[in-house]
Parts: C-alpha cells; structure tokens; sequence
C-alpha cells in the first residue's frame, strides 16, 4: 500500500515548482501567490520556479533540484506545481527516489505532471494527486467544485466516497456495465503513451485506469489507445474512468478525417472488448471544473451508474490535530 502524506491544514507551507513549462503570462506568477493565499495557505516559491529555458521552466538540473528542495525541507508541508506544459520526462533520470520516499507530502498538477505522479507511486511508493495547479486554476479563480475538491481531499484525512459532479453537468455517461474494485492510477493519456519502453512505463494490472487527454482528435485518441493495448500496458485494468476530454472531437478541416468517428464510438470501440466497467465524462481534466485525484488508494467503479467512488483517505491525520 502506497504511503499517504500527512492532510494540509489552514496556513500550511505549500512550495510551487516548476518541473515542466513556465506560464504564458508573466503575471500568473504572483496571481498564483495570491490565489493560494485567500485559500489560507503560505506559498513559497521554489528556488528556480522562475527561471526559463525555451520552452522549459529551467534547465533540467533546476527543475530536478527544486523537487529534492520542496520535498526535503521540513518547514514545507505540501507542493503544487506551478503548471504543466512540458519537461517532466526529461527530469525522471535525475530524480532520486528515497528523498521522496523519505519525506511524504502532498503534491498535486495534472497534464506533464502525470509523468512525475507515476514516478512518486511506483518509484517512491507515495500518494500523489491529479489536480488544479497554482498559475491555472488558482491564478485564475478556481471554480466553486473544483475548490471543494481540492480542500476536501488534501485537508480532511477521511474517505472522499463519490467524486460527485459540479452543478449542471452533463457529459458523464457509462459506456459499458459492471461494478469493480481495484488501485486508481492515472493522469493524461499522451503521458501514459510517452512513458512507454521507458523505466518509468506503467502497468494497469489490477487497477483502476483514469485518463483524460486534450486537443487529440478521435483517431489520434484512437491511435494511443491502440498503442496502449498492443504494448500490453492495458492487460488486467480492472475499470476504465474517462475525464474530460477537451477539444477530441472532430471539427470539420481540422484534419483530413472528415468522416470521423465521435470519441466516445473511438473509446467504445478500442476499450470494451476489454470486458471491464467504463465511464465517460467524469469531472476531471483540462476543463474548469476539476477533481482533485489521488494515485495509489483503493476506489469503486461503477460503470451502471456511472460513477467513481474513493473509499479510503488519501491523507494522513496530523497526530491529535482534527484533519
């Protein structure tokens, strides 16, 4: 069983790295400061969160450094990433697993971040979470469940149940029946496919599988799926939990496929002959609403009601504290 780290609590000491790209926007910075604050937070910044490289938020080193940095320092209670984008692959290398192993905390991104959510539950045996991150949702003002998510499941060392939807949603729809227990391991399906023949490939045997993805055609979406099963990667998943996935559908001119297949006929057609319980459409993502997701505690899907249950604390009650 993977190790929880200890639940957040108001004025908890929250470093921001920057382990893939940096924002667009230079003033997401200190909007990301300021948005962890009304939460009740204390952020610091890592060392390096500011530098640049191109495309990547620093040079290798820095990135890889200002995680050993964030999770070695015993005045920092939880890490959030500043955003995704990329570059996490390129650090998994000079990541040294017993520092993380050593010194449990929250961490939390989504997107590239994946990769280093993969690389805490199966390198360094550690609960980390799929969620909201500090230059995105938090600059920006999270929405209303994507908060609530968030602080319920990093602050409250309790079983979270059903993830639930935010008002008005519409998009979850069961693909295929059955109800299945099993660990809940996931994040962005282009992760998932990029970690392949590497060290850090993942197998889903005995899990539960939750993924999403963004701006991926059907037949694009179709093509790492099929990648996914022929490497075997897929063999034993125990239940199939799609978020949503933004801008995979096909817009006409887009591509040459203009007699494409919608995602969920792509998704059914790829994943059923697994046998396995499936859900569409589950508040997860790169959309605005947003569940916070842990990899590596135990969860129920239900693919006849269409729905994704977390059945054990994600987070560890600090000693006699009330969490």
């Amino acid at each position: 069983m993977a190790k929880k780290p200890l639940a957040l609590r108001p004025g908890s000491r929250v470093a921001i790295v920057a382990p893939a790209s940096a924002p667009y926007d230079e003033t997401r910075y200190d909007r990301a400061l300021d948005g962890l604050r009304r939460l009740g937070f204390d952020p610091v910044e890592a060392p390096h969160a500011r530098a640049r490289k191109g495309f990547l938020a620093g040079t290798d080193e820095q990135r890889a450094e200002d995680l050993h940095w964030a999770f070695s320092d015993p005045s920092i209670d939880g890490v959030i990433c500043l955003r995704g984008g990329y570059g996490v692959t390129r650090i998994l290398p000079l990541l040294d697993p017993q520092v993380f192993r050593e010194n449990p905390k929250v961490f939390i991104g989504y997107s590239d971040i994946t990769a280093l959510n993969v690389f805490l539950l199966e390198r360094a045996d550690l609960v980390s979470f799929y969620g909201p991150m500090a230059a995105v949702e938090f600059a920006l003002g999270p929405t209303a469940f994507t908060q609530q998510s968030f602080l319920k499941m990093l602050m409250h060392a309790e079983a979270y149940g059903p993830v639930g939807q935010p008002e008005n949603w519409t998009l979850v729809e069961p693909l295929q029946g059955g109800v299945t227990e099993g660990e809940l391991v996931g994040g962005c399906l282009t992760l998932f496919e990029a970690l392949l023949g590497t060290p850090w490939q993942v197998s889903l045997r005995d899990r539960i599988f939750f993924f999403e993805d963004i701006d991926a055609e059907p037949y694009q979406m179709d093509r790492t799926l099929t990648h996914l099963l022929q490497a075997g990667v897929l063999s034993g998943v125990r239940g199939i939990a799609v978020g949503e996935c933004v801008g995979c559908e096909h817009e006409q001119g887009r591509s040459h496929y203009d007699n494409c297949q919608t995602l969920k006929e792509v998704l059914y057609d790829r994943l059923s002959p697994l046998g396995v319980p499936i859900v569409y459409g589950l508040p997860f993502g790169h959309g605005s609403e947003k569940a916070t997701l842990p990899l590596g505690i135990q969860a129920r899907l239900d693919g006849d009601r269409g729905e994704l249950v977390l059945l054990e604390p994600a987070v560890e009650a600090r000693g006699d504290e009330n969490s």
